[in-house]
């Protein structure tokens, strides 16, 4: 726990690692050493860049301790970079608080106090943000009302089923 007026002292890991599959998606290994550096939770929430795109994402699990980083397919095709490519990764723990802006509309769907803000609120940021994306990339107004309906129907369901079981 730091002290007041205490600086957090972030160290930023950088390493080059070849691209690969796991199944649709494209990953890197975290060498074991950042790994063993950045502490051995699950998921770790990390900042920094592949390549020269700026990045927040979490670790993912991959075993013994170790970790892979998913590459978000925007950056590396924005890169021109594949699977067997070797990309440049600078990679640092996020403190921050990951701020989402629910949208309008999803908003009235959840009011306070809702069954339906509960449960979205028990979900992970990256699962929020997931959830507000589906919403957001939608290309027609009906489409859109049907996936605010839909998810909030889905959230409601999921909050029950929890607390039966």
């Amino acid at each position: 726990m730091r002290r007041s007026g205490e600086e957090a002292h972030v160290t930023a890991h950088r390493f080059r690692a070849k691209l690969y599959a796991v199944g649709v998606n494209r990953c890197v290994d975290v060498p074991p050493e950042i790994s063993e550096a950045l502490g051995f939770e699950t998921h770790i929430r990390v900042k920094g860049r592949v390549g020269d795109e700026p990045y927040r994402s979490n670790l993912a699990p991959r075993g013994s301790g170790m970790h892979r980083l998913f590459v978000h397919s925007d950056i590396w095709r924005k890169l021109g970079v594949d699977v067997g490519d070797a990309v440049e990764v600078e990679i640092e723990r996020d403190e921050q608080e990951w701020e989402l802006t629910i949208p309008p509309d999803l908003a009235e769907a959840m009011p306070e106090g809702s069954e339906a803000l509960e449960a979205f609120q028990a979900l992970t940021v990256p699962n929020r943000k997931r959830f507000i994306d589906r919403i957001e990339e939608t290309k027609t107004p009906a489409t859109r009302k049907r996936r605010i309906e839909q998810g909030v129907q889905l959230l409601v369901e999921r909050l029950r089923g929890s607390r039966r079981g």
